[in-house]
């Protein structure tokens, strides 16, 4: 009796732990998706390494589905994946789907959140980008660093070079070396007296009184400066209005230069006429049987021009009183017709 509920409590010790074990494997395994509603998706990319059924698609980490056939797509190239995704989890319609891979070569499909208002439709096609081999990139870095090397190698090299170019120039040049820290040490004491000779200037009350002055009268400098800057300004500018004038009535003349060169050259010519008559008038008075001449000279035709102007005065005293009587009868006239 006691034998046998041994058994019956074995039994149900084990039916109960099948039953738990086929509970968690639904619950965390893939099979958990064959008892949830889903709609189906596909994925085109150019290369899907590492994929396979059961492979887990994401969306900002969690797992909202799983991919359940792989194929080649013969009509426009690449692989085309089918995926299951839960009706919990609604995609927008500009999703884009994302390959990742890990160290170990785990692949997994992660969905970016999308901003469209637009939900996916089931059986849509949605593009997909691949996800780069961390092998490959392991050997990309694997050659920069092969690379890197070399070139630490080889600037090694060039640095013992150098060393070497140091060492040689320090052992052939070493009397030079002394000779050039000796005058270094020169100049050194050379420059400390210099300062020194400075301090002791700098140090003067005078000095100092001197040069606080100085650099209280740099601002009332410095405004008499730019005043004179701005008067000579001024003046430029009045001499570029000034010549931008003599411009304005130049433009006239030397638009019309030819015809005034034409206009003078023919006044020069009848000037040289007009100079050339008067010379002939006076040389015809200036002659001996000249009018001139003759009225000078000649003491009768003088004489004769005096008693003619006597005699026209006494004819224009005589003429004064008939003129009078004129005027009087013509006024009688315009009175009593």
């Amino acid at each position: 009796m006691n034998e046998g509920r041994l058994q019956f409590r074995v039994g149900l010790f084990v039916i109960i732990s099948m039953v738990l074990s086929v509970v968690i494997v639904f619950r965390l395994g893939e099979a958990r998706w064959l008892f949830s509603k889903s709609y189906r998706i596909s994925i085109l990319f150019e290369d899907a390494p590492g994929v396979f059924p059961g492979t887990p698609v994401r969306k900002n980490g969690v797992t909202i589905g799983h991919v359940r056939q792989v194929e080649f797509d013969h009509k426009d190239g690449g692989i085309l994946i089918h995926v299951d995704v839960s009706e919990r989890h609604q995609l927008r319609d500009d999703t884009r789907a994302q390959l990742s891979l890990s160290i170990l070569g785990d692949a997994s499909i992660e969905f970016t959140p999308g901003r469209s208002q637009e939900l996916l439709k089931p059986g849509s096609i949605v593009p997909g980008d691949s996800a780069t081999d961390p092998m490959k990139m392991i050997a990309k870095l694997d050659a920069r660093v092969t690379r890197t090397l070399d070139s630490f190698a080889q600037t090694s090299q060039e640095w013992g070079k150098v060393a070497r170019n140091v060492n040689n120039l320090l052992e052939t040049n070493s009397g030079n070396l002394e000779t050039l820290v000796e005058n270094a040490a020169t100049s050194l004491q050379d420059f400390s007296k210099i300062m020194n000779t400075t301090n002791r200037i700098m140090s003067d009350p005078k000095n100092q009184r001197s040069i606080q002055m100085t650099l209280e009268s740099l601002p009332s400098l410095v405004e008499e400066t730019r005043k004179s800057i701005t008067a000579v300004r001024g003046a430029v500018q009045r001499a570029e209005e000034t010549l931008a004038n003599v411009s304005e009535v130049t433009e006239p003349l030397a638009r019309h230069s030819a015809s005034i060169a034409a206009k003078l050259d023919r006044g020069l010519g009848n000037l040289d006429v007009l100079l050339l008559e008067l010379s002939k008038f006076s040389r015809n008075l200036s002659s001996e049987n000249g009018s001139l001449q003759l009225l000078v000279s000649d003491p009768d035709l003088y004489n004769n021009l005096t008693r003619s102007a006597g005699m026209l005065e006494s004819l224009m005293r005589n003429l004064e009183p008939i003129l009078k009587d004129a005027r009087v009868a013509t006024d009688k006239i315009a009175r009593n017709p």
